[in-house]
């Protein structure tokens, strides 16, 4: 009556579902490997392109930046040697040891140059370059005696020891140095193509300046070798990964600055691979990506391509060194780098979707994917630290807008500062704005007088900064400390002030901070009381007018040395707003005393906008010429339209003085031996001037109606 259940039917009921469920696991597991395999190959690609630019756009700039940073030191050396060379006779007298005294220190200075020389437009000429520790070799040719005749002296510690005469069959006029100038205006600087140097037997570049003799209405070119060294230095330690490298080259496609390779070690074989063809590197990578390039049109731009079965990533980016002439930066990244640490990683994840189920497979696969680019990524941010240009060593000033530091450049090795902002000013986007557009202004100057600035950007943890070169001196707040400065030393001092202001209101900028902390004595190439102007953190540029950049109703500045109408509207800041704080530090260094001082910057200001300035001459012992005083007094106008129109026109006043130009080197030396251990031109001293920078948010004109209603006498009194 009953059936028996047939425990044997139901195993094989269950076992058919079982199989069909693995089978379809597996099925499913299958597709799913298969379809994530894929995704991963796609974003891993995606991920890679996406770096390799990030990386060779990164490469690029860090070389561009160390080429500016090669070349604006010599192009302002070069100017500081030109400046020498017009107050000498350079074809009589003693002309062959005054050119070696203005000369050899630069030699010294800059080991990148080896050799210097200077021609005028008769083809007569002087030649100096070194011979060993301390030992230099020099020729003179006058083409008015004998224009085949070099007199030849080799100079040691400072002295002729050895003079001789050789025929020469050498015309400065017909060399490219010279001819790049010829039809210049004077003060333009050349550079030649890269050549080899006859002397020295090594690559290199000319730089040239000409100037106009003012006695004889000749013209004059000096000039510096510069050997290509430095150019292989650079590219030799890059290594923007594992294995990728960096190379410059010119137009023509000759080699410049050479990769990381063992048998570039030695400065000989570097020398004969430099303006070689790229080609004789014997690198196919290298060769295909030229050849690559040559098909795309020799255009800037980042590709990729195929060497000997291999992926590369290759980039090409021009660096203009002067209008028209230019060098290029090739990165190579071979694209394995970054794949090396991923394939292990996706075949355990193959393996683990392949032994679970689906929801274990994806959480797998997800987890991998992310573990994957987190280790890709960690590789590029080591590569990427590698790359780092600055290292922060100490901090060796503070003002009111932030610090600065003495930093380490990572590939030269070269002192650098660094100033690190102060939170405020990266806290909005209109901040950001205001200090990027503040640093743009101050990186377009470059008279010799002002500060170089070489680099900005942002830390990761949002602070901004910017780097300009270091400069070891002695600001002139520090100065005035040993007590009044000669008039002499002031009329050289400002006249170099002028020039550096100068340019900035040629260009329609205005400094707004100028005072004694921001100008300093440096000794730059061998030479003391060199003035360079510092921090044009607050520049404002005249023609610039998005309200968005302005901190409306703030006054900036620092009211030791502000000019009354900066007081009153700060937007009113023109170049005679510069003047007067020229002014004003020039009252400080004549008479050891500010114009006006108080207990407060409120009385301060008050005191810029109604009291005359006691003439300095009446608060020092020191004697001050007239004509001196007079032009100071005129800066102190209070009027602006009393005062000199700019710089330029207040260093053609400073220029009239009877004391102008009595200042010489020598006294600049008596001066350091006297007083450099009372006041060390060291990198440790932090100059904190106690009004610095002060940003006054409060209504003015009502403190300053206040200050004027309590010092008021009473009628009758």
């Amino acid at each position: 009556m009953f059936r028996a259940i047939d425990s044997s039917s139901l195993t094989r009921g269950f076992g058919a579902e079982n199989r069909r469920l693995v089978r379809n696991l597996v099925m499913v597991t299958a597709v799913t490997l298969v379809l994530c395999f894929a995704a991963l190959i796609y974003f891993d690609q995606r991920l890679v392109k996406l770096l390799s630019h990030q990386l060779i756009e990164k490469s690029s700039r860090v070389i561009s930046l160390e080429l500016d940073s090669h070349f604006t030191p010599l192009e302002q050396g070069l100017i500081v040697a030109q400046d020498q060379l017009e107050g000498v006779d350079l074809f009589g007298g003693d002309a062959a040891r005054a050119f070696y005294d203005i000369m050899e220190p630069f030699l010294q200075h800059y080991p990148e140059v080896s050799a210097v020389v200077a021609a005028n437009s008769a083809g007569s000429s002087h030649f100096l370059i070194g011979d060993g520790d301390n030992s230099y070799l020099s020729r003179e040719i006058d083409a008015r005696e004998n224009p085949r005749l070099g007199q030849w002296r080799r100079w040691q510690n400072g002295e002729a020891n050895e003079t001789w005469s050789r025929q020469v069959d050498f015309d400065p006029r017909i060399r490219s140095w010279y001819k790049n100038v010829t039809d210049a205006e004077p003060g333009t600087l050349a550079y030649t193509e890269p050549y080899m140097f006859f002397t020295a037997k090594k690559p290199g570049i000319s730089i040239s300046r000409k100037w106009r003799h003012g006695e004889t209405d000749e013209h004059y070119v000096a000039a510096f070798d510069v050997t290509l060294e430095d150019f292989s230095r650079v590219t030799t330690s890059l290594r923007p990964s594992e294995h990728g490298f960096a190379i410059v080259v010119t137009d023509d496609a000759k080699l410049l600055g050479l990769p990381p390779r063992d048998d570039y070690a030695r400065s000989e074989a570097r020398a004969a691979a430099v303006l070689a063809s790229v080609t004789k590197l014997g690198i196919p990578a290298v060769d295909d990506a030229f050849a690559e390039w040559e098909q795309r049109g020799r255009t800037a731009g980042i590709f990729r391509y195929r060497s000997q079965g291999q992926a590369w990533w290759v980039g090409f980016e021009p660096y203009e060194y002067l209008p028209g002439r230019r060098y290029w930066t090739s990165v190579l990244i071979p694209e394995s780098d970054f794949l090396a640490g991923i394939t292990r990683q996706r075949g355990l994840v193959i393996a683990a979707i392949a032994g679970s189920g689906i929801l274990l497979a994806l959480i797998i696969v997800v987890s991998a994917a992310r573990s994957m680019r987190r280790e890709l990524r960690n590789q590029v941010s080591r590569i990427e630290r590698k790359l780092g240009q600055y290292r922060l060593e100490h901090r060796i000033g503070e003002g009111g807008n932030g610090a600065v530091y003495r930093a380490r450049h990572a590939f030269l090795r070269r002192p650098t500062a660094v100033k690190l902002m102060h939170p405020e000013f990266a806290r909005t986007d209109q901040a950001k704005a205001r200090f990027e557009h503040e640093v743009q202004a101050m990186s377009s100057l470059t008279h010799p007088n002002t500060v170089s600035v070489y680099d900005y950007g942002q830390t990761p943890d949002g602070t901004l900064y910017y780097a300009m070169e270091y400069l070891p001196g002695l600001t002139l707040d520090r100065l005035v400390q040993a007590g009044p400065v000669p008039a002499s030393r002031v009329i050289h001092i400002l006249r170099q002030v002028c020039g550096s202001l100068g340019e900035a209101h040629d260009k329609g900028l205005v400094h707004r901070d100028i005072k004694s902390a921001n100008i300093m004595l440096c000794e730059r190439g061998g030479v003391l009381d060199v003035v360079k102007v510092l921090d044009f953190g607050l520049v404002k540029e005249l023609q610039h007018t998005d309200a968005e950049l302005t901190q409306a109703g703030t006054l900036v500045g620092t009211p030791l040395f502000m000019a009354p109408e900066l007081i009153e509207a700060p937007d009113r800041a023109s170049p005679r707003s510069d003047v007067y704080a020229v002014g004003a530090v020039a009252y400080q260094l004549l008479a050891g005393r500010h114009v006006f001082e108080g207990a407060s910057a409120v009385e301060i200001c008050a005191a810029h906008l109604q009291q005359q300035p006691v003439p300095p001459s009446q608060r020092t012992d020191q004697p001050i010429p007239p004509d001196l005083e007079a032009v100071i007094l005129a800066c102190l106008a209070k009027q602006p339209e009393n005062r000199p129109a700019d710089a330029k026109a207040l260093e053609t006043r400073l220029a009239a003085c009877t004391d102008a130009g009595h200042w010489s080197a020598e006294d600049a030396r008596n001066w350091l031996q006297q007083y450099q251990h009372e006041l060390p031109l060291d990198d440790t001293h932090q100059t904190r001037a106690p009004l610095s920078n002060t940003e006054l948010l409060v209504d003015v004109s009502d403190r300053l109606k206040s200050v004027s209603t309590a010092t008021e006498v009473p009628p009758g009194q």
